[in-house]
């Protein structure tokens, strides 16, 4: 290979040797180093690649077969191994609902009579949502809003079921006998009677306001109408007279930034033209600092339906714009102005003063303001017991802690603080009946609801609608008890549903009506063995990767070479196919008896002859059926599946110890022998790094492929400066040549002339 120096000017060959080509052959020569080292780079390249396979094959077996946070696949832990099948059968041998199994660790048949189940004693309140909404305008704002508005258009939602109501100036203005506010309220109960025959109520309240009812149990909600109203009709006649021209100025302000648009009207131009015009000069709108903006695409302007007024639409679907304008004709000392209008998007619901959706529908999210109304919020307003003007706060004492209870408190948090504060008892909160529910947090007769009568607790609570002091005579007074069942004849008492017994884990759901239940807990023979010849079949997978690396031997190129890495010149001469071929060929063989794999592969093969001791006995893998491969030389296991059922069916406790026992069981030799070659401080992690890991660069092959790196680039300045010295030398050559040759022409020609 020869490396030509490009961008230095040569003049060669004059002499007539072809001195070009002389350097690219002795080049050639003294590039061979330079190719081994590319060489050299390709292969270790192909090594650390062929190593991390092997390394993803071992974490990926890892991460299947030792994975803490998949217990139940982790076959070092027991719960991998307790592969149990369930049934509970009533005495006609149909599955019974009265008792679930949850889990076991060994077999076992009982017969289970349930008398009594377990539960808490709990309190549910009385209903204490309002099911009402309240408007923030009153009735006296609305009829002028909707005066001004021309109409209002609302969505009235009832339990699902979607009603729209539409008020106009026009149906107002027909009411008689009635002043302003009568008119609005006595419009929309006509409306409503109408559309939901008395499910849904209006009435004024005592400050004026319009208060929407439904049933506490249903869920009302009201919501912006199909079409929204826009405060838009601008009244500026003199900008619109043809007779006039002269500068018409536009100010329009968005928050604290204001634009300005100029406009020249000439005389006789018609009320169109001069509307367009305007449109065309929103396109370059000026701002305070001078920039030039287009606001064309947030406000329209147009004509009104008389002709004579310009209309101004707020586009934007959040901001409110304030318009203000002058026209100044020419020759006409008369300024005519628009005084600064307001332009919001024009909602409905602000007609009524809501900032946006309102509902009567509560979840745990809602505050306690919208569940008790006004008497939550007197609470605070009147300093309710445990009142604290310094923070607005009111304090409780639940279970020996203080909480303290903001105005803006939700259902959520307070039933979290509660619970937060006295583990014994919890809040909840039925949004479908609208009412809270004290019970204990445990279930037993032992385990119950301790408020004190006429605290400021339980004043609270009856504010819930949870009368703490009179539970015995209240219909949803639920007494705790413990659960009562009898076990193989035997009378057995617990304050939980959930029994541990024998390893085995049940819960109990109801009374057994029709006489005693039978429960029985089975090893899955079947699934333990699916485990274990799915685990094998793995186990192969990665040791098959290992060996086919370490047996595999170079491939021969000829009798005495192999096939190596292809240098970028010799692609050049060579089709994509030929190629890939060459590449397959020349990649074998790059671990072949590697020091690193044969050590694994070699403590791999020793793990199913090793006695494992569970406790006075022994026990190995090829004592149950899991053996070497017959194979020659093989790491791989095979399975004798008849042998194997046999050593689950009567010895699947030892099976389980085999794989389960601390340091010296099956999953920890295994595991100890992956650790050793990828953890932290593995040999085949230091040898060729683990991707997204620090240890990615820092390994010894990418250091060795570093340090060829480096040499290359050496040998390549090396290979410049000879190129450069054989160039000299020629060129130095060709001119001696070509002086005897001038010195030989002057001499002819002097002979020639005597």
């Amino acid at each position: 290979m020869a490396i030509y120096t490009g961008n230095v000017n040569r003049v060669t060959g004059l002499s007539g040797i072809d001195t070009e080509s002389m350097i690219d052959k002795m080049m050639k020569a003294e590039s061979a180093k330079y190719n081994r080292l590319q060489k050299d780079q390709i292969w270790l390249t192909w090594r650390q690649d062929a190593y991390r396979e092997i390394i993803k094959n071992m974490q990926d077996f890892q991460n299947k077969w030792f994975n803490s946070t998949n217990s139940s696949n982790h076959i070092g832990f027991e719960t991998a191994w307790n592969n149990y099948s369930f049934s509970v059968k009533d005495k006609t041998g149909k599955d019974s609902s009265a008792i679930t199994i949850n889990s076991s660790s060994q077999a076992g048949k009982y017969e289970i009579e349930v008398t009594q189940i377990a539960q808490t004693e709990s309190l549910t309140g009385k209903p204490v949502v309002k099911g009402e909404v309240i408007t923030g305008a009153t009735a006296e704002e609305i009829y002028k809003n909707i005066e001004s508005a021309g109409e209002i258009n609302l969505k009235f939602e009832l339990d699902g079921e979607t009603k729209e109501i539409k008020i106009t100036k026009e149906e107002l203005s027909k009411q008689s006998g009635q002043d302003n506010a009568e008119k609005v309220t006595n419009l929309f109960k006509s409306k409503l009677q109408e559309q939901f025959k008395g499910k849904v109520s209006l009435e004024k309240t005592s400050d004026g306001k319009l208060k929407f009812s439904a049933s506490a149990t249903s869920s009302l909600t009201i919501t912006e109408g199909s079409n929204k109203i826009q405060n838009t009709s601008l009244t500026h006649t003199d900008a619109l007279n043809s007779e006039k021209e002269g500068t018409y100025n536009l100010k329009v302000k968005v928050g604290e930034k204001t634009y300005t648009i100029s406009t020249e009207f000439a005389k006789g131009e018609s009320a169109d033209t001069r509307i367009n015009k305007i449109v065309n000069s929103f396109k370059s709108a000026k701002t305070d600092t001078g920039e030039t903006v287009d606001i064309s695409k947030d406000i329209s302007i147009k004509l009104s339906k008389d002709g004579n007024n310009l209309k101004i639409e707020n586009l934007s679907s959040t901001d409110e714009y304030e318009i203000s304008a002058t026209f100044e004709p020419k020759g006409d000392s008369t300024i005519s102005e628009l005084s600064p209008t307001k332009i919001n998007t024009g909602s409905n619901l602000d007609k009524l003063g809501f900032s946006g959706k309102v509902s009567t529908s509560i979840t745990e999210n809602s505050e306690l303001a919208q569940v008790l109304g006004e008497e939550w919020k007197n609470m605070f307003n009147n300093g309710a017991p445990g009142y604290n003007k310094e923070d607005g706060t009111i304090s409780l004492n639940l279970g020996g802690k203080e909480i303290k209870l903001h105005e803006g408190e939700t259902i959520k948090s307070l039933c979290s603080k509660i619970q937060a504060a006295d583990s014994s008892v919890k809040l909840s909160f039925n949004q479908v009946t609208g009412r809270f529910k004290l019970e204990s947090s445990k279930s037993g007769s032992d385990n119950t609801i301790n408020i004190e009568a006429d605290s400021n607790e339980a004043n609270f609570f009856k504010k819930l609608g949870i009368d703490v002091t009179t539970k015995e005579n209240n219909d949803s007074y639920i007494q705790g008890q413990n659960a009562k069942f009898k076990i193989d004849g035997i009378e057995v008492e617990r304050s939980s549903n959930e029994v541990d017994m024998n390893g085995l884990r049940f819960t109990i759901n109801g009374i057994t009506e029709n006489g005693p239940v039978t429960i029985e807990s089975k090893n899955d023979e079947k699934a333990t063995f699916d485990k274990l010849k799915e685990f094998v079949e793995d186990y192969n997978k990665l040791v098959e990767g290992i060996e086919k690396q370490i047996y595999q031997q170079r491939e021969k190129s000829g009798k005495y070479g192999y096939y190596e890495p292809l240098l970028p010149e010799e692609k050049e001469a060579m089709s994509e196919d030929e190629i890939k071929k060459w590449e397959e060929k020349a990649k074998l063989g790059t671990l072949y008896k590697d020091d690193i794999l044969t050590g694994i592969l070699s403590e791999l093969r020793n793990i199913p002859y090793k006695q494992i001791d569970i406790g006075g006995k022994t026990i190995s893998l090829a004592e149950i059926g899991i053996s070497h491969s017959s194979q020659y030389n093989s790491g791989k296991l095979e399975i004798n599946e008849q042998k194997l059922k046999e050593s689950i069916s009567k010895r699947g406790d030892e099976i389980a110890s085999l794989f389960t026992t601390a340091k010296t069981g099956v999953a920890d030799q295994i595991k100890t022998v992956l650790d050793n070659a990828i953890g932290t401080k593995g040999t085949l992690r230091n040898k060729a790094g683990i991707k997204d890991t620090a240890s990615v660069k820092n390994n010894m092959l990418s250091k060795q492929i570093e340090d060829i790196a480096k040499r290359m680039a050496e040998e390549k300045e090396r290979l410049y400066q000879k190129e450069m010295y054989y160039f000299n030398m020629f060129a130095q050559m060709e001119s001696a040549m070509n002086q005897q040759n001038a010195q030989m022409g002057m001499l002819l020609n002097m002979l020639g002339q005597n």
